[in-house]
């Protein structure tokens, strides 16, 4: 998967300062799609753990109520993948910053976060605005 991205970066992407146009251009064109009511819910201690790239989810980073976001994390100036935070990842880096304390509510739109519901207590399903918990 991170060589798939290095080529796409690589080969779509002229320089970092594309990749900051194309953000504004995304979040422009879907900022409508993300739910208000659920980004209204975050509070200022809660964590967001994304696949998503670092510079993406900056981009929306003043309608979040949190600073601690985890996110994939690459090199604008190597045009390259330094961190993917996707399955197993995403607990490695949990854990890197909060060592062994355990999720309380886990929220998430996809079942490919199971090794992260596995560390939590309390997981939702979130779609279309709705919660299901399924533990």
């Amino acid at each position: 998967m991170v060589r798939a991205i290095n080529d796409f970066m690589r080969n779509a992407l002229r320089d970092k300062n594309e990749i900051y146009e194309a953000v504004e251009g995304f979040w422009g064109k879907n900022g409508h799609k993300l739910d208000r009511k659920m980004l209204a819910k975050i509070s200022h201690d809660d964590v967001i753990i994304t696949a998503g790239p670092d510079f993406l989810i900056n981009g929306i980073r003043g309608i979040i109520n949190t600073d601690h976001i985890i996110s994939s994390r690459i090199d604008s100036e190597k045009m390259k993948v330094r961190y993917l935070n996707f399955g197993e990842n995403k607990v490695k880096g949990y854990k890197a910053l909060y060592v062994d304390k355990r999720i309380e509510c886990f929220y998430t739109d996809s079942y490919n976060d199971k090794a992260l519901m596995e560390i939590s207590d309390r997981v939702f399903i979130v779609k279309k605005g709705r919660l299901t918990r399924i533990k």
